[in-house]
């Protein structure tokens, strides 16, 4: 178990299939917002919210051709761009002409876009240098690399990553940032996959994030994806319910719900789909959603051509390719 008295995790069988955890996790692309330096961007967080994604993006552009953005701001900017679907845009937000970024921070964003975009080699790259340094985001790029080494199939490597957030939690002398408590909460998961004692730690990982963070809808999102995994459908919709309530517009949250209902056998589960599609035309993991159903309702022109689009924004989405 989790605790902080200083003894460590013992991991029993790590080297499991990846196919036995269940769905492929989400990178907590800047899942939580970015530290907004200056009260001039500061609404951004709310809008973002709830799902005011037109609002955010105008305050943005309208600071970013004001001047040179900081750092934070850019991470800030392509966060919302990566929430509708402009990659590229994005990506052209955190590097520079050479595709490096010129700071950690930045770098940190990079990568978890690369990845987003199935460009792992890069988004590697990009993560072990966020991570070398003291920037805030320096243990969500550790776990996203660990994240990132798991799916590639190199779990030696991958594994003393996830061991390491044991530490992190155990031996911190002041409550962890709500963002390091979600990667404590991934990194678990992960160490959990051949000891289901694990759950109830990442479950209180994600609970204490949300106490840090109460703003933020990542922690419910990530317990609700949790519960499906653990097929307890009525926990996971009672995780989402204020997500969506927050912001029925949320593209995670909306294909989390969906999910939830095919899961339970009842209708509803694609209007849902669609629903995230109109906020990100090119969300990867809505369209392979859409592929799988397809094929198991036997349609495979239809699950050919969702599996086809979700390609061509992600060449490397396993679901995807999988159709």
């Amino acid at each position: 178990m989790i605790h902080r008295t200083g003894h460590l995790l013992t991991i029993f069988g790590l080297f499991v299939s990846l196919a036995t955890h269940g769905h492929a996790q989400s990178l907590p692309l800047q899942g939580f917002l970015p530290p907004v330096p200056e009260a001039s961007v500061s609404p951004v967080v709310g809008m973002m919210n709830a799902g005011r994604y037109d609002e955010a993006l105008d305050l943005l552009e309208r600071e970013n051709a004001r001047r040179s953005a900081a750092p934070a701001v850019r991470a800030l900017f392509a966060h919302v761009l990566l929430e509708i679907g402009q990659y590229d845009r994005a990506l052209e937000m955190v590097t520079e002409g050479d595709g490096t970024s010129p700071t950690q921070e930045l770098a940190f964003s990079a990568g978890s876009l690369l990845w987003s975009v199935g460009r792992s080699r890069e988004a590697e790259d990009a993560f072990r240098i966020a991570m070398a340094g003291s920037g805030p985001y320096r243990h969500l790029a550790r776990l996203n690399l660990a994240v990132l080494l798991w799916e590639k199939g190199q779990r030696e490597e991958a594994t003393p990553l996830f061991d390491s957030f044991i530490d992190l939690y155990n031996d911190a002398d002041a409550d962890l940032p709500a963002h390091d408590l979600v990667a404590v909460g991934i990194a678990v998961e992960y160490l959990g996959i051949s000891n289901s004692d694990l759950f109830q730690d990442a479950l209180m990982a994600f609970d204490e994030a949300a106490e840090a963070d109460p703003e933020s809808l990542l922690p419910d999102i990530l317990v609700g994806e949790l519960f499906l995994e653990k097929y307890r459908a009525t926990d996971a919709r009672e995780a989402i319910r204020p997500v969506l309530e927050a912001n029925p517009r949320s593209p995670r949250g909306l294909l989390a719900q969906a999910r939830i209902l095919e899961f339970e056998g009842v209708g509803g589960a694609v209007p849902l789909v669609r629903q995230a599609l109109e906020v990100n035309p090119a969300y990867p993991d809505a369209w392979a959603f859409l592929a799988s159903r397809h094929l198991m309702t036997g349609d495979p022109a239809e699950a050919v051509e969702a599996a086809e689009t979700a390609l061509e924004t992600n060449p490397a989405h396993l679901e995807a390719l999988s159709v």
